[in-house]
């Protein structure tokens, strides 16, 4: 794979933040959204080739696993009165529903990963958890929380209809946990 000044860019923007839009992406380095479909096709289509077509990039969209769909976005924290936390948020909400949408256009069953855990402790995300009501999810498996005392307030049970699995390395042992 040849990187060139534009895809070396683009990946110094998704490394910054993962989670940037196409669109936002595009805008930064003055071309078009077609344009970075394009370099994220090129990229995805090299690690395919290179035999790692199990990493795949989660964007606004899912990924089929027999009848499931692989749904998620990062997530956010919820901060009350923060305007740039207010706009992630937004952003984050719109992902996780368009990757569910998805989905469910496919008539496959959703099961979201985020980062960030909806429910933390006496803090709820209820603008994360309006989208998993919204749409009947049943399991949301998140990370982001470290440490035994962090640990111990996490949801990793069902709450109000949907199955919490706290899948962080530390908690797991770093022992892979089986899904499906």
């Amino acid at each position: 794979l040849q990187l060139d000044d534009l895809d070396l860019q683009i990946l110094d923007l998704l490394i910054k933040d993962c989670r940037t839009p196409y669109l936002e992406i595009a805008r930064i380095c003055h071309v078009s959204g077609g344009t970075i479909h394009v370099r994220m096709k090129k990229m995805e289509d090299f690690l395919a080739a290179e035999g790692c077509s199990t990493i795949k990039i989660l964007h606004n969209n899912h990924y089929r696993y027999g009848e499931y769909g692989i749904c998620g976005t990062r997530g956010w924290v919820n901060m009350p009165g923060e305007t740039q936390d207010e706009k992630v948020l937004k952003r984050e909400v719109q992902r996780l529903e368009t990757s569910i949408k998805s989905a469910l256009a496919e008539g496959l069953k959703p099961i979201v990963f985020l980062h960030y855990p909806p429910i933390f402790a006496t803090n709820f995300n209820y603008d994360i958890l309006e989208i998993l009501y919204r749409y009947n999810i049943s399991d949301c498996y998140y990370g982001h929380i470290h440490g035994r005392s962090a640990h111990d307030l996490c949801i990793k049970n069902t709450y109000d209809g949907i199955n919490f699995h706290l899948i962080a390395g530390d908690y797991l042992q770093f022992i892979p946990e089986k899904i499906l």
